[in-house]
């Protein structure tokens, strides 16, 4: 169907057996249109296949119980799905091989077997750490294109208002190197973590609701192959947190993305971090250091000036790496250097961790540090 329109409305393909799937377009330029269609009961293939250079507009449609993609773009092709009802598949959406863009709007995707979104940019950055996982998931033989195809330079997703429900396996899946913009999802209830984000992917997470996944919520890091690579994400305004129920439970998570955030693990001990998988945190962001109570300890006097002192106690239950109580001390640091009063600030931390390996390593780290000449006079003691 080179250069051709392809109008669909209202059809029923429910009793397809064969090993293609029903719905297939291929060709240069050839744009399908689905509007109120049911594709169901493919146990052999796909459903709708977007194919060398295509593009498909699929629109108030139901696709169920279908053995493989309920859709699959690749190759140069375009989707762009809005309020389709997508369930009972062995997978519901896949982007992948060099397909161009797919944007998906007001979708139901739920109950299907794998992912419910996956989209594999096909793009693998050239600095990359091969890390050795014990039977990493496999996905589809790659089928060779049947003809020349025109390749974007990148994969992008656009994932807007969509339920992304119950899947087997994580709700989005996102991977080498595409680019996906997620906004106002509510991504919920899935098998593993609600969505993974690795292999070099850029991806912006805004206002998305994400509860109740078996896993996590969110995971960056690691991808398939088992490679560590970085991922540059900015997320802002998103709900994670336990209760749906409960906005209470919710916790805003936002990170500013102009540094990559990386998930390694040590060999062998997949608990134990190499660094910290999510960024630094100032734990005392929102103090006002004029309102603590001063302690008992007479006011100390610096060049004639005179020095209030205060103390801090915090208790870290799962401390990871030091990157929080770094955060904190630097940022504390800056904020006292603008102040209008000089404070000498006592920082007490608890630190706690059931990785004892972990554990040991902060302790070695801050004794390290305490041994440490200090370049100049500080106002801020760590404990």
């Amino acid at each position: 169907m080179a250069t051709s329109q392809v109008f669909v409305d209202n059809c029923w393909f429910t009793k397809c057996s064969g090993t293609l799937p029903p719905i297939c377009i291929d060709g240069r330029k050839a744009t399908l249109f689905m509007n109120k269609c049911v594709v169901a009961n493919n146990k052999n293939a796909g459903g709708i296949l977007v194919d060398i250079d295509s593009k498909a507009y699929i629109r108030n449609c139901k696709l169920y119980n279908i053995g493989m993609n309920a859709i699959e773009v690749r190759y140069g092709s375009s989707l762009r799905a809005e309020n389709n009802d997508i369930y009972h598949n062995k997978q519901s959406i896949m982007a992948w091989l060099d397909a161009n863009e797919v944007t998906l709007v007001d979708n139901i995707i739920h109950d299907n077997h794998g992912e419910g979104i996956l989209i594999s940019g096909n793009r693998e950055p050239a600095l990359s750490i091969r890390l050795y996982i014990n039977n990493p998931p496999h996905h589809t033989i790659q089928p060779p294109p049947a003809s020349n195809y025109t390749k974007p330079s990148q994969t992008i997703a656009v994932l807007r208002k969509n339920q992304i429900l119950r899947n087997g396996s994580f709700g989005v899946s996102a991977d080498f190197q595409a680019k996906v913009h997620m906004e106002e999802n509510e991504i919920a209830n899935n098998g593993v973590s609600g969505c993974i984000i690795k292999g070099g992917v850029d991806a912006c997470l805004i206002n998305n609701i994400i509860h109740h996944n078996k896993l996590k919520g969110i995971e960056i890091g690691i991808n398939y192959q088992g490679k560590e690579l970085s991922v540059p994400v900015k997320m802002n305004n998103n709900e994670i947190g336990d209760n749906y129920s409960d906005q209470k439970n919710f916790v805003n998570f936002n990170v500013s993305s102009n540094r990559p955030g990386i998930h390694l693990f040590y060999e062998g001990i997949p608990s134990l971090y190499a660094i910290g998988n999510t960024y630094g945190f100032n734990l005392l962001k929102d103090l006002d250091i004029s309102a603590t109570a001063t302690a008992e300890v007479p006011m100390i006097s610096y060049d004639n000036q005179k020095v209030k002192n205060k103390k801090l106690s915090i208790f870290l239950g799962g401390i990871g790496d030091l990157r929080n109580i770094i955060e904190t001390v630097h940022s504390l640091t800056m904020s006292l250097k603008c102040h209008s009063e000089n404070y000498n600030v006592n920082l007490h931390f608890t630190i706690n961790d059931f990785n004892l390996t972990m554990l040991t390593r902060d302790l070695v780290l801050l004794e390290m540090i305490s041994r440490l000449p200090d370049p100049k006079p500080s106002f801020t003691n760590l404990e």
